[in-house]
């Protein structure tokens, strides 16, 4: 009996309880003349605290999906293995493999090319972008500048930014962000980054600057995209 009741205790034990939660938000992007031209709708499933999966689907300005990209965190919390493919044209990517990031595109003639990176400490892809940006809020708020190197899948590349505050408005709680490119032949043909960011909240507010998730590497589109969040899920799953 007491062999019995040990061994129900131990098995009670190894069941864990952890509350994954479902957040969902969206972005409308307007062009340089103010036209809505696509929406991103972002899906972020969070077991416990950590991320675990991103799903991100692209519409046009009629509510048409045009793209679709999954993320998956498991491995790393800023460089997740990214998919992302556009309807009937071409897709990209990255994985990790052992030391490196492996970055990948098929073209719209459906050949492929990769290209391994070298991993860096400041290195994010995809939506990893964001969390970076998150986890170093409270740094950037104080002052501090920081560097930030962004994985370009699409091109095959990464690039180094600087990332400083540059403006915080004490009523909203809103930071804004800049982010500059380090490379002084590459600066001259991009524009400055500009994120706000509700640092209370810890939420992303809006984004204007260059926008390649839509691009196949050979244009890019200046941008601005504004964010909303409808709704927050929450649901508790058994695991052994």
């Amino acid at each position: 009996m007491r062999l019995f009741i040990s061994l129900a205790f131990c098995i009670l034990n190894v069941i864990l309880v952890s509350k994954e939660t479902i957040t969902t938000f969206s972005g409308k992007a307007y062009n340089t003349k103010n036209e809505h031209i696509f929406t991103e709708e972002y899906t972020i499933i969070r077991d416990g605290d950590k991320v675990s999966q991103v799903n991100t689907t692209f519409k046009d300005s009629k509510g048409l999906t045009i793209a679709e990209m999954a993320s998956d965190f498991s491995l790393h919390d800023f460089l997740p293995k990214v998919h992302f493919e556009k309807l009937d044209e071409f897709s990209y990517g990255s994985s990790l493999i052992e030391s490196s990031l492996e970055v990948f595109k098929t073209t719209q003639k459906k050949v492929l090319k990769s290209k391994k990176l070298n991993i860096k400490d400041t290195m994010a892809a995809g939506p990893g972008f964001y969390f970076y940006v998150l986890e170093n809020l409270e740094k950037l708020v104080s002052g501090e500048s920081m560097k930030l190197t962004l994985v370009q899948p699409n091109r095959l590349s990464s690039y180094t930014f600087t990332m400083k505050l540059a403006d915080y408005d004490k009523k909203t709680d809103h930071a804004t962000i800049s982010m500059s490119v380090d490379n002084k032949l590459i600066k001259a043909f991009v524009p400055d980054i500009e994120l706000v960011l509700n640092a209370k909240e810890k939420s992303l507010v809006s984004y204007k600057g260059l926008s390649g998730f839509l691009s196949d590497g050979t244009t890019m589109k200046k941008v601005k995209i504004s964010y909303s969040y409808p709704s927050t899920l929450n649901t508790e799953k058994q695991e052994l």
